[in-house]
């Protein structure tokens, strides 16, 4: 978003009108935008007003995508988020993923290192069943 905008303002003005907002039946609010990994409609885990965000999802080649943003790019959106693309196995991820994003945000550590394993877990090839 703009840098002349503060990142609450933002909050304030998008919270109750995003097309990533998804309301369950029993009141519980989530959201699917990008670089929320805990999937909490909230100020502190949005990826959209938060100039430092994580988003971890499956590769296109079969590796871990792991995104951050640019605090510094926050006003050009082409230019703001850095991908890496994983190749490496499972343990070796997580420590990295854990290493990085603890340096970045640590409120945010736990919560990477659990996308990186769910996504290392689903990319995992399943025996056939005879």
């Amino acid at each position: 978003m703009a840098s002349n905008v503060s990142g609450q303002l933002l909050w304030e003005l998008v919270k109750g009108h995003n097309s990533f907002v998804r309301k369950n039946l029993h009141g519980n609010i989530f959201s699917a935008e990008k670089g929320n990994l805990y999937a909490k409609h909230s100020y502190k885990y949005s990826g959209i007003v938060n100039s430092q965000a994580v988003d971890i999802r499956e590769g296109a080649t079969g590796g871990v995508d792991i995104s951050v943003k640019r605090a510094k790019t926050v006003s050009k959106p082409a230019s703001a988020v850095h991908k890496v693309t994983s190749k490496k196995g499972a343990r070796r991820a997580i420590a990295a993923v854990r290493k990085q994003v603890g340096s970045y945000r640590p409120d945010l550590q736990s919560a990477a290192v659990a996308r990186v394993s769910a996504v290392h877990r689903a990319l995992r090839a399943k025996a056939a069943k005879k």
